[in-house]
């Protein structure tokens, strides 16, 4: 197994917002883009993610960030990577079938193209043709995974990392809201906030929580420096969801372990009716 799943192996990350009714038409906002490289004076200026869990396990995910381009280390527009990959049943690696819906600046179309690596997708922003001069942009991407999340019992948990796909740039201000089901109450969650501009203890915790039965939001009120962390870790029932397992997508991205099992099922098969054949033979022969 390539070292970078073997270091997903032991980890469950959902960078994603769920829409129910229709992901395309709520008011989320979320990840901003990825760059390789450290800007003097270009931020993120504002970033909402909106995560939306839907019962049959589909997980939408809306992006909307404004960011302030200056340096010119951005050139024609954000590059955000997603994980893909996660620990399913018995350790195995299976991809959270990620898939891309749309994408906006400043509101209209904008081009776009990925590549998928090992266990990740890099996103590409932005036509080879227009370079982008220095003011604010405001992006928007939509997309979709599957569950990737873990089950204990009766309870699924997930870690979200909000900041994870953006760019190396500070973040000015951030609101993450999740969104379950309806009639599904949130049994944990709790906050990882890190990385402040300024650290000073005296100004607080650096975030505020927000929090109904099946809602969870939370807003940074200080900036947030290049080595920043945003997640929430959450908690929440299982028993009303139809998908409680990841067998299916076991059989669909290793098809060779089933049909090993069911090779394996006929042959003791064989073997036990070649046994029973032969010992009722002998029986015969002895009378």
């Amino acid at each position: 197994m390539n070292a970078a799943l073997k270091a997903l192996a032991g980890t469950v990350i959902i960078a994603v917002s769920v829409l129910l009714p229709d992901p395309l038409q709520g008011e989320v906002q979320v990840s901003a883009p990825l760059t390789p490289e450290k800007g003097e004076g270009d931020r993120i200026k504002e970033l909402q993610v909106r995560i939306t869990i839907a019962r049959d396990g589909s997980v939408w995910i809306s992006q909307s960030f404004r960011i302030g381009v200056e340096t010119g280390l951005i050139k024609r527009g954000p590059i955000l990577n997603y994980l893909t990959a996660f620990q399913g049943p018995g350790g195995l690696i299976l991809d959270n079938e990620w898939q891309i819906l749309r994408v906006l600046k400043d509101g209209e179309p904008e081009p776009y193209h990925f590549k998928n690596g090992e266990g990740f997708v890099t996103l590409y922003v932005g036509s080879p043709e227009v370079e982008l001069e220095p003011r604010d942009y405001s992006y928007r991407i939509e997309y979709r995974t599957g569950a990737d999340w873990r089950k204990v019992g009766g309870e699924f948990s997930a870690v979200i990392d909000a900041a994870g796909p953006l760019p190396t740039l500070p973040i000015d201000r951030a609101e993450v809201e999740v969104v379950l089901p309806d009639g599904v109450t949130i049994s944990k969650f709790s906050p990882a906030v890190s990385g402040f501009e300024d650290p000073g203890e005296a100004l607080g915790p650096g975030f505020t929580l927000d929090s109904e039965a099946n809602r969870v939001t939370l807003t940074t009120t200080r900036s947030l420096g290049l080595k920043r962390g945003l997640f929430i870790n959450l908690v929440w029932p299982s028993g009303t969801f139809v998908t409680q397992s990841h067998w299916l997508k076991v059989m669909r991205q290793h098809p060779g372990i089933p049909l090993s099992v069911f090779s394996g099922a006929l042959l003791l098969w064989a073997l036990a009716t070649i046994l029973l054949r032969a010992y009722r033979r002998g029986g015969t022969g002895c009378r």
